[in-house]
């Protein structure tokens, strides 16, 4: 058509195609032919019809994120099964982790200054456990509750004391069989009774109330305990090359380990207290690194 517009064209800046400006004041493409012979504006104020293709393109789309949506239930579904009910998994969300409030003399950047510390704490009856995270902490022992800290470390006279927290979370039993998670849960009990066990002793030796003969004995009795849970892993597991059962046992070799060497210490006075708080402290924070192993 050779016929030239005297109105000018625009262009719209999204789409790219070109306008003529309508007197009215709206935008309008040029008309065009539809099948039959039909004509119509098409106009951005005025919707166009969706078409039937477009409409099964949706549809279609639609059906295939409801199956991949179902698929995915499904296999969230299997995972459950393995770990138990949802209310289960949510109840055990539920359960509150474990902290040690463990009194440290000092914190430093080097470790060498650390161990020397170490030494002298241990000459006064602390642990000298030396604990790393960003930084080492000289702990000189640890409590069930932070009133019993905070009264040890006001009592700390010449020593940037400092409260540590040792938080261990609740331990992930979903890898095991579900037959076998109360006997494996029972089995894991063993850092809580250590700790309570050696607490114990260590507060009534120093205030002179049982001897190193008394307080031996009633860590033998400990020990037999670590044993017997030792001997109830192996029965759980069966020799089963599971790496959770191979870490556990772990721990719990060294615990025995560790209440054998104060057994078979010479050592009387703050020196075998020392030892005593040095065990509990190595056999807490080793179960802290435990857990999230699962």
């Amino acid at each position: 058509m050779s016929k030239k517009l005297s109105n000018p064209v625009y262009y719209d800046e999204y789409r790219y195609k070109s306008y003529l400006w309508r007197e009215d004041g709206r935008h309008a493409l040029p008309s065009r032919k539809k099948t039959g012979g039909q004509r119509r504006d098409v106009r951005p104020d005025r919707p166009c019809k969706k078409d039937k293709k477009s409409r099964i393109d949706k549809e279609a789309f639609f059906v295939t994120v409801t199956i991949l949506l179902c698929f995915s239930l499904t296999f969230v579904l299997a995972e459950l099964s393995g770990r138990g009910t949802l209310m289960n998994l949510i109840a055990e969300k539920k359960k509150t982790d474990t902290v040690y409030y463990a009194v440290a003399a000092d914190s430093f950047e080097d470790e060498s200054l650390a161990l020397i510390g170490a030494d002298e704490i241990k000459e006064l009856g602390g642990a000298g456990y030396v604990l790393y995270d960003k930084k080492y902490y000289l702990l000189v022992s640890a409590y069930a509750n932070r009133e019993d800290a905070e009264k040890v470390c006001r009592r700390m006279s010449g020593y940037n004391g400092c409260i540590y927290e040792i938080t261990i979370k609740t331990p992930y039993l979903g890898w095991c069989d579900k037959t076998k998670r109360e006997k494996v849960k029972n089995v894991l009990t063993y850092a809580d009774k250590v700790f309570a066990s050696l607490y114990g002793v260590s507060a009534d030796y120093e205030t002179g109330a049982i001897t190193k003969k008394d307080a031996n004995n009633k860590i033998a009795a400990l020990q037999k305990e670590i044993k017997t849970l030792t001997g109830e892993l192996d029965e759980i597991s069966n020799n089963a090359n599971r790496k959770e059962y191979i870490r556990i046992k772990t721990e719990l070799i060294a615990t025995d380990a560790m209440l054998k060497n104060i057994l078979s210490s010479e050592a009387t006075g703050n020196l075998y207290n020392a030892a005593i708080r040095f065990t509990y402290l190595a056999v807490i924070t080793g179960y802290k690194n435990l857990v999230p192993t699962f």
